[in-house]
């Protein structure tokens, strides 16, 4: 075992002896320091061995033969086993300082995305729940894109602690676990050649956005609005209904397949009495195909979905209007210029994620707007000057 100098157990000289008397204190060496020399007189005492003349066989020497073999027998590091019993997986050496090491990775089932410059608070934050372990970054851009709406412009970055996430890895590679907060980020970009025309935005002010998937780019006005006509759901419309989505803060979703869109007549109040629940004047409401035969009737209540949030709402015949949009009634305009029937949407300029401006009269005016409209009323000639 190596010499401690501050544990050295030489004897101390006896109260009587003096330093030039005892022959066991050793004598500096010429040429050497202070330490050196020490360290060379307790060698010639036999106290400690020299270094330079151990051989192999010395237990003070370390031989590299068995420090090899002891490595061999550890496991590697990527296989150690971790608090917990559990093995950390097999990662390469370039990435691995992207990872944590003391905890074992596993694909999120949940995560947490906050969209900044966002101008609703109910956009701003939302989960994203049942998630796989092959779901990539690029399945989180497709989700938001889809849940925001947003055009072609805005070029969606998904962020994690500062650092933007590559679209084509997995959330497990890329280090994400359950409830991670990410951070999504939209830049204003140029649209990249010819999109195709794969899908567009329908944009109303009665209304709330659509999203119409196209199955021909050579589509045009006409059989566009009758896919607006399907998509909101009017009784006498040719094929199903569309299909509505909400997700909570848990992450959980709830989807109506056949929903027909009805319209709010007024300002209502809960009643207990009824079973009712609040609205306001014009508020959409998502009501399922089955449901929407009873309401129709006139039988009792039904319960509808809020386009807004998705929460329940309890409304009667009498508090709700479904609109009677056909394509006849239908006005399109792209940039400012008017869709007629027979245009086609590719030459008009429509590409993928452009967004088309529906406008229609609705069945739900405010007091106010009605009375804005209403043309005044022709006043009495006035009859002959007085003499």
């Amino acid at each position: 075992m190596p010499f401690d100098v501050d544990n050295d157990l030489t004897p101390a000289l006896p109260r009587s002896s003096t330093m030039e008397d005892s022959a066991s204190v050793p004598t500096a060496a010429p040429g050497l320091s202070p330490m050196a020399s020490y360290l060379a007189s307790l060698i010639a005492q036999g106290k400690i061995e020299d270094p330079e003349q151990a051989g192999p066989s010395s237990p003070n020497r370390m031989n590299r033969a068995a420090i090899a073999a002891m490595r061999q027998k550890l496991p590697s590091i990527d296989r150690q086993s971790r608090p917990g019993g559990e093995l950390t997986s097999p990662r390469d050496r370039l990435g691995s300082w992207k990872l944590d090491l003391h905890l074992p990775l596993h694909p999120p089932r949940r995560v947490v995305m906050r969209v900044m410059g966002g101008s609703s608070s109910k956009q701003q934050l939302f989960v994203v729940g049942g998630l796989t372990p092959e779901a990539t970054v690029q399945d989180l851009i497709d989700h938001v894109r889809r849940r925001l709406r947003s055009g072609p412009h805005p070029h969606v970055v998904v962020e994690h602690h500062g650092r933007a996430l590559e679209p084509p890895r997995t959330l497990g590679q890329s280090a994400l676990q359950d409830d991670a907060k990410l951070v999504v980020r939209l830049m204003e970009r140029r649209p990249s050649g010819d999109r195709g025309l794969r899908r567009l935005h329908v944009s109303c002010t009665a209304l709330c956005t659509r999203t119409i998937d196209l199955e021909s780019p050579g589509i045009k006005g006409l059989a566009f609005k009758e896919l607006i006509e399907m998509a909101i759901g009017r009784p006498s419309a040719m094929g199903e209904p569309g299909t509505y989505e909400w997700w909570d803060a848990e992450g959980n979703c709830t989807r109506v397949a056949n929903g027909q869109t009805c319209l709010a007549v007024g300002e209502c109040a809960a009643d207990e009495n009824a079973g009712t629940s609040a609205t306001t004047l014009g508020e959409e409401l998502i009501v399922d195909s089955n449901q929407s035969a009873s309401l129709r009737g006139g039988k009792g209540t039904v319960t509808a979905k809020r386009m807004i949030s998705g929460e329940p709402c309890v409304v009667s015949d009498a508090m709700v209007v479904f609109p009677d949009v056909t394509p006849e009634k239908m006005q399109l305009t792209f940039g400012g210029v008017a869709i007629n029937d027979n245009d086609a949407l590719y030459a008009v300029g429509c590409r993928t994620d452009d967004t088309v401006h529906l406008e229609f009269e609705s069945p739900c005016v405010p007091p106010i707007l009605t009375l804005l409209r209403t043309p005044s009323a022709e006043k009495p000639a006035k009859g002959g000057k007085k003499k």
